[in-house]
């Protein structure tokens, strides 16, 4: 675990001194230079400290103040070790407080000339148009990202294709086109944090990221919802033979179930050899979308002909080798599952091609589990994720009939949180039509609370790599596996439109199918807002529609992600608020969830339109 820290102001006046120290042994700095340091040391302070106190604009100021004299000196190599560390920890603030909702100019990149012709143009850098993303990005995303960000989905945040990468995590975008150095896939490189399942990115390789992203993070591929490279966790070549495979979802009909019978299998007894950063025959097993791309002699399923499909008879041992290589063969009912399975069909009824076959066949798991099956299993990853991310910080422990509660507040505290999440169900089951007599969750919910800022912020890098700003106080996070909210808890009980926010939050996401983000954020806030009338959060939402909106350049900016996390949640919000209004249709879409349908067939039913559609009307009434 990462040591403790004592505050910014201090780090930056120690920092300061200790590489003016290092830098006069050198080359000293002139006495110019050594004002325009001084000048942005105050300011990177300044900033930390109205961030403290939430005047985020006013700390936008004071970042925008500090990059300008530190990206004057960045270009003088002799000031290196003095500047460099300056302008990560600017950086780092510039792009939190974007995140925030803070309009800023892309933060400018070092070695940018101050003044003259070439003012703005980063230094050693080409024209315009110059980064080719399938040919300059995506094999390096996939050589040093793609084990926990292709393949898998860690953190929340998975980019096996383009469309994906632009949507972002599931807290919000990571590319922020014309913002390189603001982008959060950016900072999180440049500060050493990612990535942690791959090989360390070069210098050369961030400033091919950021003039991309900078360039307008163009895509320039064939089609933005195809696997970046075939699906497979290795870098595609021109040998890889066969046509190419699709998804291809079950029409209901078949016997065999690939996330019930044979991912299991497979994350047992192949991904030793045939997965994780180089495997066998370039033949990736690790994912589905990698299963289809087949291996660099072909493809090895020929869907609805498991005579002619090498995976089925390399499991027979009718064609070389019998795989798995030294292990015992599968036994013959296995091989007839894979053998009926690719006859009818080949198809996924799993969550995401991407996903590792492990994480499939936990989410498959728990979607088939009782409601006591699951509550075992997430008590049980509770206590580990916790461990997780506070190692050396020992837990209080409440639990209810719909709640476990794991916190540092004291367990007196803690006993009184997980009473007054449980006191609210009757109220909350009413609102969401929930049955006042099964679960409210199904597996029960955990929340984890937290006395220290620091705890909270280590919890979100270590357990869901995510770095969560001054101005954040509760998340929420739900994945079929997991379902629970964090909130950082200074002094009293957390109101009950805080718990109600986070407790519908997660109800929404774990009914019906494919429940998207956008909707679980904003029912979980309109609720707040109707159950506890002293939430002043309520009115700060409100308030801040206007300036969210204006960052809402179309109805996708808002569904699939394209909207920093604040401004999507608030203009969410407001959406179901909207929706809200008309009952009829409202109660209509969340039965019709809470049957288990799709979420965007249930919405066009119930509404008459699409989502789009909807957010467009909303949109022109405000």
């Amino acid at each position: 675990m990462r040591a403790r820290y004592f505050g910014l102001q201090v780090l930056l006046t120690m920092a300061l001194a200790m590489t003016f120290a290092v830098a006069t042994a050198w080359a000293a700095p002139t006495s110019e230079q050594r004002v325009k340091l001084k000048k942005a040391n105050d300011e990177l302070g300044k900033a930390q400290m109205l961030v403290k106190n939430q005047k985020y604009k006013e700390a936008g100021e004071a970042v925008t103040a500090a990059a300008a004299n530190l990206t004057e000196l960045a270009g003088e190599k002799d000031l290196a070790k003095i500047v460099e560390p300056l302008l990560a920890k600017a950086r780092d603030l510039h792009g939190n407080l974007e995140l925030q909702g803070v309009k800023l100019d892309p933060f400018p990149a070092a070695g940018t000339p101050a003044k003259g012709a070439d003012a703005g143009k980063p230094v050693g850098v080409a024209g315009k148009g110059t980064v080719s993303f399938s040919k300059d990005v995506s094999p390096m995303l996939m050589q040093k990202c793609g084990k926990c960000h292709v393949s898998d989905s860690k953190g929340g945040f998975n980019m096996n294709t383009f469309a994906a990468l632009e949507k972002g995590s599931k807290d919000g975008i990571v590319v922020m086109p014309g913002k390189g150095e603001g982008s959060r896939i950016v900072e999180v490189i440049k500060s050493g944090d990612m990535p942690r399942g791959g090989g360390k990115v070069t210098p050369a390789e961030v400033a091919t990221l950021v003039k991309w992203i900078d360039e307008g993070a163009k895509f320039d591929g064939p089609d933005k919802t195809k696997p970046i490279a075939g699906g497979a966790a290795v870098k595609p070549t021109p040998d890889m033979k066969g046509p190419t495979l699709t998804v291809v979802a079950p029409s209901g009909a078949e016997t065999v179930s690939f996330s019930r019978d044979l991912a299991p299998v497979l994350a047992a007894n192949c991904i030793s050899c045939h997965g994780e950063t180089q495997p066998r025959a370039r033949l990736d097993l690790d994912n589905f979308a990698a299963l289809l791309r087949g291996s660099e002699n072909g493809n090895i399923i020929v869907p609805g002909k498991s005579a002619d499909s090498v995976l089925i008879k390399k499991i027979k041992g009718t064609s070389g080798e019998r795989m798995p290589e030294k292990k015992p063969p599968l036994p013959d009912d296995v091989i007839a599952k894979f053998a009926k399975w690719v006859d009818e069909g080949a198809k996924f009824d799993g969550d995401s091609a991407s996903q590792t076959m492990r994480m499939n066949t936990s989410i498959y798991s728990a979607k088939v589990s009782t409601h006591d099956q699951l509550q075992k299993a997430r008590d049980d990853r509770a206590q580990k994720t916790w461990d997780k991310g506070n190692p050396n910080v020992t837990a209080a422990r409440a639990e209810t009939k719909n709640f476990l509660v794991l916190g540092n507040v004291g367990q007196a505290k803690v006993k009184a949180i997980a009473d007054a999440a449980e006191q609210l169900v009757p109220q909350l089951s009413k609102i969401v039509h929930a049955s006042p007599d099964a679960p409210l969750i199904k597996g029960r919910m955990t929340i984890f609370v937290f006395n220290k800022r620091y705890d909270y912020s280590e919890f979100g890098e270590m357990v869901e790599e995510k770095k969560y700003s001054g101005g954040s106080r509760t998340h929420w996070f739900y994945n079929s596996i997991d379902a629970y909210g964090a909130m950082l808890l200074d002094s009293d009980l957390p109101s009950s439109g805080m718990l109600a926010e986070q407790i519908t939050s997660v109800y929404a996401a774990s009914i019906g199918n494919h429940v998207p983000r956008w909707f679980a954020d904003g029912f979980g806030r309109v609720t707040a807002a109707g159950i506890d009338a002293k939430d002043g959060r309520a009115k700060q939402w409100d308030d801040r529609l206007r300036d969210a909106m204006s960052s809402m350049t179309n109805a996708d900016s808002l569904l699939k992600g394209g909207m920093e996390q604040e401004d999507a949640a608030v203009c969410a919000y407001s959406f179901v608020k909207y929706l809200k209004s008309n009952s009829t249709a409202f109660n209509s879409l969340m039965l019709a969830l809470s049957k288990g349908q799709d979420f965007d067939q249930a919405f066009s039913k119930a509404f008459r339109g699409t989502p789009e559609q909807g957010v467009t009307a909303w949109a022109k009434r405000r």
